[in-house]
């Protein structure tokens, strides 16, 4: 839309380079790999103020039974990108870990594909950060400005834009509303990391830092008579082994949220148990579906949910659990919070 504005101020040619100001963040996470060390994986993404689609392309693997192959695809298509595709075909039955799928960086942008994929499951997909970014916003600015039939032959640069420049087209974000709906229904975790930086313009100017972000949490938390002695903040997402907070301090949150006036908002930015976002494959239970607004989490040996329990009586219980146990994963961890709220549900 914002090139579409462009090409409607008169230009449709582009012989310059692209500058794109990506200063207002003074970002200092820098390793992708450091949680798990699959920095390749869209979740590890880190915080920029400029990123485009979460720098993410998503890889669609399908079985051709005509060569008896598998043919790899990508969306949007990148120019730069090389995929050698060695994946072989099995009769194994399309379950557990399977497709097994891996991709190995052999050079500059050139990645192997390997592993094996059974020919009964058809299509398979992962989305994955593989190129540079500057090269990913070159594509896809290329590719979006041809749509409005412009022409581009320069290159993308980041730095510091100047103010001594004439605003030909501008764009604004979505309302704060909107975009928490987004981060929450899906554990979006470069949202809430980049939204932690944004939240930091309260009290600071550019560049905003994680920890002027935080700590406009914190403020707020307070102003609310909520008790943070005992509460650490990592970097606002779900990918931390630092995080900590007390049972105590999330029921007074989410009981303090019940009684704000934006809590219309916040609510319908949690999972609906049973119907869409993150729960949208749990809590089958009789009596749990479409009953739940609940908040899912789930780390290596962790394992938590957290939310709001509406009864047909017309009351609302808050509801949570975090578990962490090395054996949680194995499905312990789910039918615990299955039975919690099903007893929630049935007895109270």
């Amino acid at each position: 839309m914002l090139l579409g504005e462009l090409k409607n101020s008169g230009i449709s040619e582009i012989r310059g380079d692209l500058l794109i100001d990506d200063t207002n963040f003074l970002v200092d996470e820098t390793d992708p790999y450091l949680f798990d060390g699959d920095g390749r994986h869209v979740y590890n993404a880190l915080p920029k103020s400029f990123i485009l689609n979460f720098h993410s392309i998503e890889l669609k693997f399908s079985v051709d039974q005509s060569s008896n192959a598998v043919l790899v695809t990508t969306t949007p298509s990148m120019p730069d990108l090389d995929l050698i595709n060695t994946i072989s075909l099995s009769q194994k039955p399309c379950a557990g870990d399977m497709p097994k799928i891996k991709l190995s960086l052999l050079n500059t942008n050139q990645y192997l594909v390997s592993g094996v994929m059974p020919i009964s499951c058809d299509e398979y997909k992962i989305h994955r950060d593989l190129i540079p970014h500057n090269r990913y916003v070159k594509n896809m600015f290329k590719k979006y400005w041809a749509h409005w039939g412009g022409t581009f032959s320069g290159s993308v640069g980041f730095g510091k834009v100047g103010n001594d420049h004439e605003l030909i087209a501008s764009f604004d974000s979505r309302p704060l509303g909107e975009l928490i709906k987004i981060t929450n229904k899906w554990s979006n975790n470069l949202m809430a990391r980049m939204l932690v930086y944004s939240l930091a313009g309260d009290i600071a100017a550019p560049p905003f830092t994680r920890t002027s972000g935080l700590n406009v949490i914190m403020r707020e938390l307070k102003k609310n008579n909520l008790d943070t002695s005992k509460l650490i903040i990592e970097n606002g997402s779900g990918l931390s082994r630092e995080t900590r907070l007390t049972g105590k301090f999330l029921f007074q949150f989410l009981k303090n949220a019940w009684e704000k006036p934006y809590m219309p908002e916040f609510i319908s930015s949690m999972p609906i148990a049973g119907v869409d976002g993150t729960a949208r494959k749990r809590f089958q239970h009789p009596g749990q579906v479409g009953a739940m607004h609940l908040k899912t989490g789930s780390l290596e040996d962790v394992s938590a949910i957290a939310g709001y329990v509406h009864k047909n009586n017309g009351k609302t219980y808050v509801v949570f659990s975090i578990i962490n146990s090395p054996n949680v994963n194995d499905g312990v961890g789910k039918n615990f919070e299955s039975i919690l709220l099903d007893w929630t549900t049935n007895n109270l």
